[in-house]
């Protein structure tokens, strides 16, 4: 490489400068859900969950489950959710789910609460949350 064609490299890196990609940013995912608290009533659980979603062109469903600390025991509620980009707040009663061994539930019992908006057979993305809490 000559002297000349050598200085024209540095000088096109110099004014352009060194090939890089243009940083990204990690953005959340737009759906959030939490599981706010759970009570028992009558031998099933009431659960509070708010959530926000942006509106879609299906139905979107509110899926929550309960499993006892030990896991084996289940129970369950399904409802239809409000996705419009505005904060929501529902309730959903959890009772025997089929194919599962149901469970009585008791104060002081501690469960794991999973609640996920789901778009068909698909979980939305960033719509899903897990708690462990205390039944009161």
């Amino acid at each position: 490489m000559s002297v000349l064609a050598a200085a024209a490299a540095v000088a096109t890196v110099a004014c352009v400068g060194p090939a890089v990609a243009a940083p990204t940013t990690a953005t959340a995912p737009p759906n959030k859900v939490d599981v706010t608290g759970a009570e028992r009533a009558s031998g099933e659980v009431v659960v509070s969950v708010t959530y926000l979603c942006e509106p879609v062109d299906a139905p979107v469903t509110l899926q929550v489950f309960i499993r006892r600390a030990e896991g084996e025991q289940t129970l369950g509620a399904k409802s239809a959710a409000t996705c419009d980009g505005t904060p929501q707040k529902q309730r959903a009663t959890a009772t025997k789910v089929a194919d599962a061994e149901p469970f009585t539930p008791e104060s002081d019992q501690s469960v794991r609460i999973f609640a996920s908006l789901f778009n068909g057979d698909q979980a939305l993305e960033g719509g899903t949350a897990l708690k462990r809490l205390t039944l009161k």
